[in-house]
């Protein structure tokens, strides 16, 4: 398996705390039906207009969805910026669509059946006994290579 390691250094995340720093700074020019409405590829096309058009710059966009993270690969598009000898995405949740755009979007595969077996799991467990305790629960993920990413 591959270990997938990063400098936090030159890393953007492209989440819901990047959205709100956009809201503050365009002071509320911006509603946010227009990002926040399903994560999606709008959503990820703003983030990286906004991050063109303040200057930012990054090695690695590291998005909270692959949906997100197209839209960063579709708006990079107007740039001069190349993906990925310039700047990097990667999305997380390996949506059958990030392997179908260009440039295709590297994932960090989670796997929801384990996931949502877990949930259950610990919710039996909580009905039938009272647990009101809380979990900590390591899933592994997967790193899928394609072609928005070097390494």
């Amino acid at each position: 398996m591959n270990k997938l390691n990063l400098s936090l250094k030159n890393i953007i995340r492209v989440d819901s705390n990047f959205f709100v720093n956009i809201l503050k700074e365009k002071e509320n020019s911006i509603t946010p039906q227009s990002w926040m409405e399903g994560w999606t590829i709008e959503a990820g096309m703003l983030a990286m207009k906004y991050m063109l058009e303040s200057g930012q710059s990054t090695e690695v966009v590291l998005t909270a969805n692959d949906m997100i993270a197209i839209g960063v690969g579709q708006a990079i598009k107007s740039s001069e910026i190349k993906v990925p000898e310039q700047l990097q995405i990667i999305g997380i949740n390996n949506n059958e669509m990030s392997s179908l755009v260009s440039p295709s979007i590297s994932s960090i595969d989670i796997p929801k059946t384990t996931l949502a077996k877990e949930a259950v799991r610990l919710t039996n467990k909580h009905i039938k006994g009272n647990d009101t305790n809380a979990y900590h629960i390591n899933i592994n993920t997967h790193y899928i290579k394609r072609e928005s990413t070097q390494f």
